[in-house]
């Protein structure tokens, strides 16, 4: 249980294995990616208390994000649309004086969904949005976590979804929310021996300049340990650093000649530090010695017990007569052995060659080509190399190689020793978008044998397929249909264009009237005709942002983000010169103070003296 992040009270795991009463253990089994929750009772005569570790317990002392504790859920939202109280975040973050573009924020919050696909969310703003994060499928209480450069404004800063759909079968629900200023208590100074971390807690920051202080050779080291290995770098007074290799140079073996007796060699490695025989030299055996002339030195017997690094103290002659010259299949004598200095085969002995010799079966081995070179030896092992079936290509296109085993490799070279027919298993069918292999409708067609598409395929008809989008492509006709093969749109369907579209307020499909109040038509060129048939394909939106009245005394900007026109009825309400009692809006006051209230001001709209008013 410990691994799994549970507290035990009241009983240990020995208490769990040797308990007398009866155990209750239930495991709820979730979806990938969620916690295991586990209850067990009755333990001796104490009650065991299981306690999750869970995402809902996180901390964030400088949260800016309202009502943290509250769950915001995504439910029956759209791609962009806001989740939470825009306008209290908004009205929190425009006070922030941290909040500003460039400035590196965190976000963190628990998510549970019910989706079973991953989904996106973040804040709106630089042309992708920022802190952004996904949630994956099936989330139980999942820890999110993200840190970013801001890229809105406080005041137009909105948390929303960035999924690409609208979620109504499924919901993304958060709590325990956290946005704070990132704070340098998470950042890593690096290189850590170049920088270390500015003192003081939550210092505001995402950056080596903003968090970390220089750290300086004069300060961190001096170079005197060990003895006589590293003197000071050059400018070693001003230099960053604070270790050996950043401060100090070092007093390299290969600098000084300490190690020239014949008896001593320099220590193996590179980049041995010190200038005497103690920190530089070990024993020279002459085990380790190469005599410099073979044809008339050779190794002392007892050399592995000797020191030395010479010929005179490490060899000996040897004279070619006490060499056997044997396998004869590779070696024959020299003449007049005694003479020749040597102790080696290859010193003492002629080779016999591969040149004249012939492979005992060609189709299984090939002769060694030595390139120029002396191939020695005298029968298949030494002259030939095998010809493995694994390295033979069929010639016949309908076969394949037989089934080879490392083991117990086979050798050959023609079809018939290393061919068989081949299977549709092996076989791909041509066109993935017009054929489907038997096997992966029937997992148990694996042993049919064929090469073709018609031996091995079947046929994907159009007649099955679903146009989709519908509003950009339709269903060709029947006797389009009969006997197409195909299971794309591009195939299958013929595209909707959207030239013959009306947009939504407006009144033609083409010229002057097919610019409406809140939409109007996109445009097709010589090279691009747009496809579909709804307003979102077709048309281009004309936003009240970009609206404005001829008569702001009479019409009030409504307050909804994305609302379409581009009349005062669409993007505007009226400014009435008086209002029922208790309604969200005061009636207009008079300021002429010969003036009232015209009578008919429930009906009239207006807000200033001329529109409203009359004489007393």
């Amino acid at each position: 249980l410990k691994p799994l992040g549970f507290k035990l009270a009241g009983c240990s795991l020995l208490d769990l294995s040797g308990a007398t009463k009866a155990w209750t253990l239930l495991a709820m089994k979730l979806q990938p990616g969620m916690k295991v929750a586990l209850v067990a009772t009755s333990c001796l005569r104490e009650t065991i208390a299981l306690k999750l570790t869970s995402a809902t317990q996180l901390v964030c002392p400088n949260n800016k994000f309202p009502s943290p504790t509250t769950t915001v859920s995504s439910a029956s939202l759209s791609y962009l649309e806001p989740l939470g109280d825009t306008s209290a975040l908004q009205s929190t973050l425009r006070s922030e004086d941290s909040w500003t573009i460039g400035a590196w924020w965190g976000f963190s919050a628990a998510a549970t969904s019910s989706c079973h696909h991953a989904t996106t969310f973040g804040f709106s703003g630089g042309g992708h949005g920022f802190l952004t994060f996904t949630v994956p499928a099936g989330a139980l209480n999942e820890a999110i976590s993200v840190t970013d450069q801001v890229k809105e404004s406080g005041s137009a800063a909105k948390f929303a979804s960035r999924y690409n759909g609208t979620m109504t079968e499924c919901s993304v629900n958060f709590t325990s929310f956290c946005l704070a200023a990132s704070t340098c208590d998470t950042f890593t100074c690096s290189p850590a021996g170049i920088y270390s971390k500015k003192s003081g807690s939550s210092i505001t920051g995402n950056s080596t300049s903003q968090c970390c202080d220089v750290r300086y050779c004069r300060d961190e080291e001096d170079c005197s340990d060990p003895v006589g290995e590293y003197v000071k770098r050059v400018g070693w007074d001003t230099a960053k650093g604070s270790s050996k290799g950043s401060c100090c140079i070092p007093i390299l073996c290969t600098d000084s000649d300490v190690c020239s007796d014949t008896k001593l060699r320099n220590r193996s490695g590179t980049g041995i530090r010190g200038n005497t025989t103690q920190q530089c030299c070990e024993p020279a055996h002459c085990h380790d010695h190469a005599c410099s002339n073979h044809q008339e030195w050779a190794k002392l017997p007892d050399s592995d017990d000797k020191l030395g690094s010479t010929d005179e103290e490490c060899c000996e002659h040897r004279t070619c007569d006490l060499v056997n010259c044997t396998p004869s299949s590779l070696w024959l004598p020299k003449e007049n052995p005694a003479s020749s200095f040597g102790y080696t085969l290859a010193q003492c002995c002629d080779v016999v060659s591969c040149e004249n010799y012939t492979c005992s079966e060609p189709s299984k081995y090939k002769k060694i080509d030595g390139n120029g070179s002396l191939t020695q030896g005298s029968t298949d092992e030494h002259c030939c190399s095998p010809r493995l079936c694994s390295e033979y290509s069929c010639e016949n296109s309908s076969m394949q190689l037989i089934a080879l085993s490392a083991a117990n490799p086979k050798l050959g070279s023609t079809d018939e020793e290393c061919c068989e027919l081949k299977f549709c298993k092996a076989y791909q069918c041509s066109d993935p978008t017009k054929w489907v292999h038997k096997s992966d409708q029937d997992p148990s067609i694996v042993d049919q044998r064929g090469f073709s598409d018609e031996e091995c395929c079947n046929p994907l008809i159009c007649s099955t397929h679903q146009c989709d989008p519908p509003s950009k492509w339709a269903a060709k006709n029947s006797s389009a249909l009969e006997g197409l093969q195909g299971s794309t749109n591009e195939q299958c369907c013929d595209k909707s264009f959207c030239a013959d579209f009306v947009c939504s307020t407006a009144t033609a499909a083409e010229g002057e009237g097919s610019r409406g109040t809140a939409y109007y038509k996109r445009v097709d060129t010589n090279n691009f005709m747009w496809q579909g048939s709804t307003d979102d394909e077709c048309c281009l939106p004309l936003y009240c942002s970009q609206y404005t009245t001829q008569y702001p005394s009479k019409w009030r900007r409504k307050t909804e983000t994305g609302l379409k026109g581009s009349t005062d009825e669409e993007c505007y309400n009226p400014i009435m010169c008086a209002y029922m009692p208790g309604g969200s809006h005061d009636s207009y006051c008079c300021l002429g103070d010969r003036l009232k209230l015209r009578a008919d001001a429930l009906n009239v709209s207006g807000s200033t003296d001329d529109e409203c008013c009359v004489p007393k």
